[in-house]
C-alpha cells in the first residue's frame, strides 16, 4: 500500500515567532520543538521535500529516456542508479 506523505497545512513552513514553533504558510501553528535548531531543521526539511521529490522524478524520467539508447554494459550501471532513485521515491511514499 502506498502512503503519500504530505502536510495538512500549506507549505512553505517557517520558524514561528516563538522560535521553537513551526508555522504554515497561512500562519497556522504546526508544531512546537525542543529547540530553535530543531524547528529550523524541520522547517528546512519540510520545505525542501517537494523539491527533492520533483528532482528525483525528473532524474528518473531522464534516465529512462537515456536507457533506451544505451549499450548493454553502460545500461546495467545506469539501471542500478535508476533503481536506487526509484527505491528512494518509494521510501518517501512518492512512487
Amino acid at each position: 500500500m502506498r502512503i503519500k506523505h504530505q502536510p495538512l497545512q500549506p507549505l512553505p513552513f517557517s520558524t514561528g515567532s516563538l522560535n521553537k514553533t513551526i508555522a504554515a504558510a497561512d500562519g497556522e501553528y504546526v508544531a512546537e520543538t525542543a529547540s530553535i535548531q530543531d524547528s529550523e531543521y524541520l522547517t528546512h526539511a519540510a520545505n525542501a521535500y517537494p523539491k527533492l521529490v520533483e528532482a528525483l522524478r525528473r532524474k528518473i524520467a531522464e534516465r529512462e529516456a537515456l536507457n533506451a539508447s544505451l549499450y548493454k554494459t553502460i545500461k546495467d550501471a545506469s539501471d542500478a542508479e535508476l533503481d536506487a532513485d526509484k527505491a528512494l521515491l518509494r521510501e518517501l511514499g512518492e512512487a
